[in-house]
């Protein structure tokens, strides 16, 4: 997994990341929870969902 670009949905941080697999998600990533919010085939898919859903780059 690597970690492309921070995102921020209220006081909470979320990851864009691209998997080897090739699978873009979103993931949150915390000391008690780390886990794959929702997946994507395409980073244009990933950037759609996040505008629409209220995640903004940080």
């Amino acid at each position: 997994m690597r970690k492309l670009f921070l995102l921020k949905k209220g006081r909470i941080n979320f990851y864009a990341c691209l998997y080897d697999c090739g699978m873009y998600t979103i993931d949150r990533i915390t000391k008690g929870f780390g886990g794959i919010v929702t997946t994507f085939e395409t980073m244009e898919e990933l950037e759609k969902y996040a505008a629409e859903n209220g995640y903004k780059k940080a």
